[in-house]
């Protein structure tokens, strides 16, 4: 960090390794920026005082950044309470997922400063992205990950995703043939229209026209063969 000109105190602890709000105080000075530490030691134990800090680095107009890696899922932490400007945790001790998976928590206005910093908008992971992630690591771990021709067929179909993405614009007109009668699809802006009857997706429309088929051919009425 010195290399980069970045500069830091570190504050005193007792032999508990208890940190107390004052002392972090006392290092303040006019050019610093950010307090940054830990919300639980994973050597003794010891929970800091996130909270108290958290008002100092208001009263100071601080940034404050927490690691919560030893007490994520283990003790409630608020970060509008404390205070806190960006929250990192780990996903494999007190939340009890699998090793090598964490990430990060960002106030509204850390958002805009990493937009300023890296000139991109931060990942949005969400609970969905979590879920996701979670079963692909554990399937890493336990089946040594997805056969590499599987891989190719979900790249492959992402490039078709993007190549039709064009095509499903409101106005388009969509032709699908079965049982060699060809049926018109109306694409508009949240659903689509088949034969004047609205349904949310292709797949309804589908359905729709197999049970339409299905329908005529059971009113048909079939001739015995006759040898």
């Amino acid at each position: 960090m010195t290399a980069c000109g970045v500069t830091y105190d570190v504050a005193p602890t007792d032999v508990q390794g208890t940190v107390k709000p004052e002392d972090v105080e006392a290092l303040i000075t006019p050019d610093t920026k950010a307090v940054v530490m830990t919300h639980a030691s994973n050597v003794c134990g010891t929970i800091v005082p996130i909270y108290e800090i958290g008002k100092i680095c208001q009263k100071h107009q601080l940034y404050f950044v927490v690691d919560t890696a030893q007490s994520a899922g283990t003790i409630d932490v608020n970060m509008t309470e404390c205070n806190i400007d960006f929250l990192a945790f780990t996903g494999h001790k007190g939340l009890l997922g699998p090793q090598g998976i964490g990430g990060f928590i960002l106030q509204e206005e850390m958002i805009e400063k990493w937009k300023d910093l890296f000139g991109v908008q931060p990942p949005q992971y969400g609970r969905v992205f979590m879920r996701k992630r979670l079963a692909h690591r554990i399937q890493e771990l336990f089946y040594g990950g997805l056969p590499e021709m599987l891989k190719t067929q979900m790249l492959e179909q992402k490039k078709l995703q993007k190549r039709n993405a064009g095509i499903f614009k409101p106005g388009n007109r969509i032709i699908r043939e079965w049982h060699g009668v060809a049926h018109e699809e109306i694409i508009r802006n949240n659903d689509i229209e088949y034969q004047g009857v609205i349904c949310r997706s292709l797949t309804a429309v589908a359905k729709s026209i197999i049970s339409r088929i299905l329908i005529f051919e059971d009113r048909l009425e079939i001739e015995p063969k006759v040898d």
